[in-house]
């Protein structure tokens, strides 16, 4: 495979199919490690799980110069990471008082950030859990006890705002919600076709210090 020429550690990746699996090569070609990075994350969700709920959205910054520089950095996924974990631990806590037998999950993702004419990079995320704990996103309003306010309360958690005024930075697109099966190859080719345009090369920041793309452990 070629080497990416602004960074020689990583290949570029142009085939229609990374080991059978549909890729999206609309936005030019891939970064190989990536798309490994992506198959990882979701065997380890479904050696764990025989159903997993996967969804799709993206985080904006602020177009607000008056913010501290240090919000922009790749630290500010870690916050949010770190704040959607925690919220779903509590959730499955407060399930578990009130049913013993309830589903608990482990959170694992893929993000990248990507930054083309903005003034201000935005991460594209990808979030497996176990399907018999989470299986959708909910309604897109605030004050509910969905996955769509844990998300924003994370970000807003993540940038050091208010929850109202983020709402307006993450976008959840059309068909964002997945259900994997362990014994469906058909639902793990769409949702890795789907997610692996997070693993494009174009539109990445390379040789800036900051991560233009990470995913959870196994």
């Amino acid at each position: 495979m070629k080497r990416h020429p602004q960074n020689k550690k990583l290949r570029l990746y142009a085939q229609l199919t990374y080991n059978n699996k549909r890729v999206f090569l609309k936005a030019g070609p891939l970064v190989e490690e990536y798309l490994q990075s992506l198959e990882d994350v979701i065997d380890a969700a479904l050696r764990d799980y025989k159903r997993v709920f996967a969804f799709r959205f993206d985080l904006h910054f602020p177009d607000s110069p008056d913010l501290d520089s240090e919000i922009f950095t790749s630290a500010a996924i870690t916050r949010f990471i770190e704040s959607f974990k925690a919220q779903i631990r509590h959730d499955r806590k407060l399930a578990k008082r009130a049913r013993r037998t309830a589903a608990n999950t482990v959170v694992r993702y893929v993000c990248a950030c990507e930054r083309s004419n903005a003034a201000y990079p935005h991460w594209h995320v990808g979030c497996l859990l176990n399907w018999d704990a989470f299986s959708k996103i909910g309604l897109y309003k605030l004050g509910n006890d969905n996955m769509y306010n844990r998300v924003i309360k994370a970000w807003a958690g993540a940038l050091q705002m208010k929850v109202e005024e983020v709402i307006g930075l993450v976008h959840f697109p059309r068909n964002a919600e997945y259900r994997l099966h362990r014994d469906d190859e058909a639902s793990i080719d769409e949702f890795f076709h789907r997610a692996s345009y997070l693993c494009k090369a174009a539109s990445k920041q390379y040789g800036s210090g900051q991560h233009g793309f990470r995913s959870s452990r196994r």
